[in-house]
């Protein structure tokens, strides 16, 4: 291809040579011939052709950003390892450019990101040994970045948001490639994370409708909070509560004073519904075998034995050991209430009815001390704080149905107590120690509901049943919230809703295993969110359960 039709020079080393048809000569000072340019194009020139005569060579366009070369673990990748195949089958490690230019690399749509951009720059791609997870949502978003890029063992985390009216609280979650996939719920959306990864993957998450979160919604419509807490409330009223004073900040709807469009009637018997849980499962009270019950409870055996009052410890649902509220809070050992409710429960709702029943409800049992933990002087817990000395403060008396709050809206101390929040399933943020999804209304809900310390409340729902008399006759009844330890005086004390006719209502508060005198237990449960109601919620037409079998997905959801 050097042959022409006239000669040219050509440098040989340092010697100058005269190219002809006839071969190449010589030269000398004498010598005359043509001249034939040549010029180096940049590494970074792209061309386009075959470089034959009817398809030369053409120098195409340059950008002003120019990707030049791509490789693998920093070599030539094999002619077989396109840039489409590497982009199929590995991830990108580093991204370079001559100039300084920054790129990144987005897998939601394959494109490079820049920023600091040096024009002209040339950019090198390189790729590793790694996996593509993809997540997309049904019946919700996921926000960018829908698909990243992990080397094996590395958590791929994503967030998610459901759309209006379905719940972030157990979603279904897929992965065709075998990885782990898990969710965290907080206040807004959900966090989504994948591990055991050892291909690529392509993962889903699917949330469910929320028939209690539409129920509670449209029933609620256009309520607001109720903000002062220093005196009874004997008013019928529909209210919510959100932020600091719940789990997560997520919205809880609740029934307060002489509601009396909250009956459910429901495995064999009559409950009132206290609030929406912040999983939307539905918390409902036992209010007996009849409408006009005045024995709605299951027993009188004590919340610990007789033995049990002279210790910290006995105020827990479960406990440890002695020595410290964190070996209080060991929770090895059930309390009495707790044994008796779970007989209960497998006596009466469990073969028939534990499909229906939320397992990842929380039952908050506040062993927070704002006096910390000496057992040899009073130690007044988080609601004696509350709710007896600052009972007509309304900036330091507001009830939370967050376990652990204050009544100002803060954590006692410097971490939530996660011992303290009884569930079946840790899925929501409880404990998962409880073996039976039951326990019982906390001193907390009960002033949400209109309660007061040691001011009588005959118009209270939860004392009243449908004939306006005390649902539990002369009973009193124990709530799950520890009031205080004093060695030797009261010793461990919960608080009590009196339901005799002289207290009528009254919060206080009652020793743990007192034997001449036990206050008595009444159920709390909590329907899943996944559950239909039907009916108004009054007496003539009570709430109740729409029917499934047991194969229906919200039977074997855990909530």
């Amino acid at each position: 291809y050097l042959v022409a039709t006239n000669p040219y020079f050509a440098i040989e080393n340092n010697n100058i040579k005269n190219i002809k048809q006839t071969g190449i000569e010589d030269t000398t000072s004498e010598t005359t011939s043509g001249l034939r340019p040549s010029v180096y194009l940049q590494t970074d020139v792209k061309v386009a052709g075959s470089g034959t005569i009817t398809d030369p060579y053409v120098i195409t366009d340059r950008s002003d950003i120019n990707l030049v070369a791509y490789t693998l673990k920093g070599e030539t990748p094999e002619s077989s390892q396109t840039f489409e195949w590497l982009l199929a089958n590995k991830i990108i490690d580093t991204i370079k450019c001559k100039n300084n230019t920054q790129a990144t690399w987005n897998y939601d749509n394959n494109t490079m990101l820049l920023s600091n951009i040096h024009i002209p720059d040339y950019c090198t791609i390189d790729f590793k040994d790694g996996y593509t997870i993809n997540l997309t949502a049904e019946n919700g978003t996921v926000q960018s970045p829908t698909s990243v890029a992990v080397i094996e063992n590395e958590i791929a985390e994503f967030t998610a948001t459901p759309n209006a009216n379905f719940s972030k609280n157990n979603p279904t979650l897929t992965c065709n490639g075998g990885a782990k996939i898990i969710y965290e719920a907080n206040e807004k959306n959900v966090k989504v994370k994948v591990s055991n990864i050892k291909s690529n993957q392509t993962c889903k998450i699917t949330f469910g409708n929320s028939k209690t979160l539409a129920f509670f919604e449209n029933k609620f419509s256009g309520v607001g909070k109720r903000t002062t807490f220093d005196s009874i409330f004997t008013s019928a009223g529909h209210y919510y509560e959100d932020g600091s004073y719940t789990e997560n900040g997520d919205k809880v709807y609740y029934y307060a004073g002489s509601s009396t469009d909250n009956w459910v009637q429901f495995g064999g018997f009559y409950w009132r519904i206290i609030r929406m849980n912040e999983d939307e499962s539905i918390r409902l009270l036992y209010a007996g075998a009849s409408m006009n019950a005045t024995d709605a409870y299951i027993d009188s055996s004590g919340f610990n034995g007789s033995g049990d009052m002279y210790n910290p410890m006995y105020v827990g649902y479960m406990y440890g050991s002695e020595g410290s509220l964190s070996n209080n809070r060991k929770n090895t050992v059930s309390s009495t209430a707790k044994t008796s409710l779970e007989t209960w429960y497998a006596n009466n709702l469990e073969s028939n009815y534990d499909k229906y029943i939320s397992k990842t409800a929380i039952y908050c049992n506040d062993r927070s001390s704002q006096t910390g933990y000496n057992p040899n002087s009073p130690m007044y817990y988080n609601g004696h704080t509350k709710f007896k000395d600052n009972k007509t403060d309304n900036t330091k008396n507001h009830p939370s149905f967050k376990c652990g709050v204050d009544g100002s809206g803060k954590l006692v101390e410097t971490t939530q107590a996660v011992e303290d929040k009884f569930s079946v399933s840790k899925a929501s943020g409880g404990n998962g120690d409880l073996d039976k999804p039951i326990g019982l209304m906390t001193a907390d809900e009960v002033v949400f509901a209109g309660g007061l310390f040691e001011t009588a409340n005959n118009y209270a729902y939860y004392y009243r049943n449908s004939s306006g008399e005390s649902v539990t006759g002369e009973e009193d009844w124990y709530t799950l919230t520890p009031f205080v330890y004093q060695q030797g005086w009261v010793d461990a004390n919960l608080f009590k809703i009196d339901g005799n006719s002289y207290k009528q209502g009254q919060i206080r508060a009652e020793g743990v295993g007192y034997t001449s005198y036990n206050p008595v237990t009444r159920p709390v449960i909590s329907l899943k969110s996944c559950v239909e109601l039907t009916g108004s919620g009054t007496t003539s037409s009570p709430y109740k359960v729409k029917e499934f079998g047991d194969s229906d997905a919200c039977a074997l959801a855990e909530n």
